[in-house]
């Protein structure tokens, strides 16, 4: 998730605390967040799931209580 947030806000690194909206997120960034999530964790969540979690830390305890399991892409990208 840190990787995702950090790719989308055009930093190096974002930490597991901060604020989507202190590190200066906007709704175009929220959009990208959410879209690469879905793919990479293959779950449908709301665009506002971002905005009532903004935080990384937040954000995994939301998508761990829904019980996500993550795909591991990576196995069928070398196939």
């Amino acid at each position: 998730l840190e990787g995702i947030w950090a790719t989308a806000l055009g930093l190096e690194r974002v930490g597991t605390n901060d604020s989507f909206f202190d590190l200066g997120g906007h709704s175009l960034q929220a959009m990208e967040i959410i879209s690469r999530v879905r793919e990479f964790f293959q779950v449908e969540i709301p665009l506002r799931t971002l905005f009532e979690q903004p935080t990384v830390s937040s954000f995994a305890k939301f998508l761990m209580q829904r019980d996500v399991k993550v795909i591991d892409n990576r196995e069928t990208e070398t196939r």
